[in-house]
């Protein structure tokens, strides 16, 4: 008789792996005469293959499936949600431009129109996974927009948290679009601003890396070829296995409910898997988060399109470009 198993092995440096073991039972042979029922059983292991690569696949496939129904949920209500919430905002403003000033009524409708903001904001967080098609990607330098935006968060972090940066100055261009490559970065920077709390340290390095087999084991669906990284690293609480395992599952948080939705590493992750990349993410409980974004090289700089050359070619290119 063959009994199929599946086994996880924990193996050194924390690095987890799956096997699939084929048990064969056979009763054992005595050169003595004895009766069945004091027969003994001797298990012998045929084949254990290594199916780790095959699990990673289909936890892929399951979390592409919940982006896909998150997708297929926003085309269905976010036009006619977002048609309410106009008329909602319209009201409320009107109904303020009718109210005296000092009334005790206006605080009331300035909430009105926070939450209907707040409402809308959720409703384009949900197209961000479904607006397949209508992004324009253009050569992009990461080191520049990363500077742009250390200013601006520098201040809104204030004292508290010192910025640590690694920005070669020579380095290729990724490809994308400029305005959603600023919303993962900033995104993952306020995350790792709030993993912090009251004082900590910030770091964030850009790379051009060229990936080796390992890295193409864990991402199978990603072309080989010559990516740019951005890595922002805390020093945080640091995150638990479990909720790693799910950290970028749709409305999946652990934030207060007033202050987080559960959607902004999701469609961070929907944003780079569009443009062909991946987000990895390095952690364990009392010594930080490591959240490293990966995109593809253009294979060109910004100031050679700015000077008339035509666009570089590559996986997001339009139709004849």
């Amino acid at each position: 008789m063959t009994v199929w198993a599946l086994v996880g092995l924990l193996l050194g440096a924390g690095l987890a792996a799956w096997c699939a073991v084929s048990a064969a039972l056979a009763r054992a042979a005595r050169k003595e005469k004895i009766s069945s029922a004091r027969a003994e059983w001797e298990r012998t292991f045929d084949v254990a293959r290594d199916i780790t690569a095959r699990k990673s696949l289909e936890e892929q496939l399951l979390h592409a499936q919940k982006m896909e129904a998150v997708g297929l949920l926003a085309v269905g209500i976010a036009h006619e949600f977002n048609n309410i919430l106009t008329g909602i905002k319209g009201y409320a403003h009107l109904a303020k431009g009718s109210l005296a000033a000092g009334s005790n009524f206006m605080n009331d409708m300035e909430a009105i129109e926070r939450l209907a903001q707040r409402a809308a904001d959720l409703t384009d967080a949900l197209l961000a996974f479904v607006k397949k098609g209508e992004h324009r990607f253009e050569p992009i330098d990461l080191v520049h927009l990363v500077e742009e935006l250390l200013v601006l968060f520098g201040k809104t972090a204030g004292k508290r948290i010192s910025i640590r940066r690694t920005l070669p100055p020579d380095i290729p261009c990724a490809l994308g679009e400029r305005a959603l490559v600023n919303q993962v970065f900033m995104n993952l920077c306020l995350n790792a601003c709030e993993a912090m709390g009251r004082e900590g340290a910030l770091s964030v390095v850009v790379a051009h890396t060229s990936p080796g087999d390992e890295f193409y084991a864990a991402h199978p669906s990603l072309n080989r070829g010559e990516y740019l990284s951005i890595a922002v690293a805390d020093t945080g609480r640091g995150i638990d296995a479990e909720t790693r395992r799910r950290i970028f599952d749709p409305f999946f948080t652990t934030k207060a409910n007033t202050t987080g939705i559960g959607l902004g590493l999701p469609v961070s992750m929907g944003i780079v898997e569009r443009h062909g990349g991946c987000i990895e993410v390095a952690s364990e409980p009392g010594s930080g988060s490591t959240f490293t974004v990966y995109l593809p090289a253009a294979g060109a700089k910004v100031e050679d399109s700015a000077a008339g050359a035509p666009p570089p070619r590559g996986p997001f290119a339009e139709p004849g470009a």
